[in-house]
């Protein structure tokens, strides 16, 4: 994956975060059913979705840096002593 691509999705992630934080701000300072359904509907799935995408950045990250195939295969064991 490009590295244009990769701060895309991580600019992404950044705003849903930041939409989920308002709604659930919202309904912290407007204590009606609408807000805080929404807050606890949308806003979670909205946050929800700016995690995973920035699990995705996270892992493209690891992938390009080329630390990712170095510390599975540290963490992976020797084999089996008998």
């Amino acid at each position: 994956m490009r590295m244009p691509t990769i701060r895309r999705l991580l600019r992404w992630s950044c705003l849903l975060t930041l939409l989920g934080l308002v709604m659930c701000l919202w309904s912290l300072l407007v204590p009606k059913p609408i807000p805080i359904i929404l807050a606890m509907s949308l806003a979670q799935g909205i946050g929800t979705v700016a995690f995973l995408l920035f699990l995705t950045v996270l892992y493209f990250d690891l992938r390009l840096s080329r630390t990712l195939p170095q510390a599975l295969a540290k963490d992976a064991p020797e084999g089996k002593k008998s």
